[in-house]
């Protein structure tokens, strides 16, 4: 039984065809797996989320601008408003992550852990801003670690990675409110 040479590049076209409909399938059933192409997925956002993270870092920059406090707190709050402006301001409607997204984010939440651990030592507080510092940093290392699961975590499907980096986005913007109520409670009673 001969066969033909047509036959054999008919056989292969099918193969290849069928492998690249399998990675299509991967990448898009499975966005962060090894065969994936272009490893990153959109999310859709809340709207409405998005707005109040907006309208919360608009009114901490207002509080920053109009304090006439320039102690070590306030040099922090700056870098922390530096900080979530550059993770919390994406576009209004959805958020492309990539695996450098994820690196980048991580990176500057641990910078924010350090620059909170390190500025808890060399201060001192009152009993109910220690307090919300330790929520503070305490909500930093939580972002740390559920941004690592990310990373670690092959295998993801769509679905799964959605509710992932939606929790994600409300973990930013959480740890975010947690700093403001900390600063918020020492600008406070420095004036009281």
């Amino acid at each position: 039984m001969k066969v033909s040479k047509r036959m054999i590049i008919t056989r292969l076209s099918i193969m290849v065809f069928i492998c690249f409909l399998a990675i299509l399938i991967v990448t898009w059933v499975f966005p962060y797996a090894g065969l994936s192409v272009s490893k990153s997925y959109t999310v859709k956002l809340d709207p409405i989320v998005a707005k109040q993270y907006d309208i919360m870092l608009s009114e901490y920059n207002q509080i920053m601008e109009n304090s006439q406090d320039h102690s070590k707190t306030y040099t922090i709050g700056i870098a922390a408003l530096d900080i979530f402006q550059e993770i919390l301001v994406v576009d209004k409607v959805e958020w492309k992550v990539t695996e450098e997204t994820l690196e980048e984010l991580l990176f500057h939440v641990s910078a924010y852990r350090e620059m909170l651990l390190s500025h808890a030592f060399s201060e001192s507080y009152k009993v109910e801003a220690k307090m919300y510092l330790e929520v503070a940093v305490n909500a930093a290392i939580e972002l740390e670690s559920h941004i690592t699961a990310i990373q670690k975590r092959e295998g993801l499907m769509r679905n799964d990675l959605r509710v992932l980096l939606r929790n994600l986005y409300g973990d930013i913007g959480g740890s975010f409110n947690h700093f403001i109520t900390f600063y918020e409670t020492v600008h406070n009673s420095a004036f009281n």
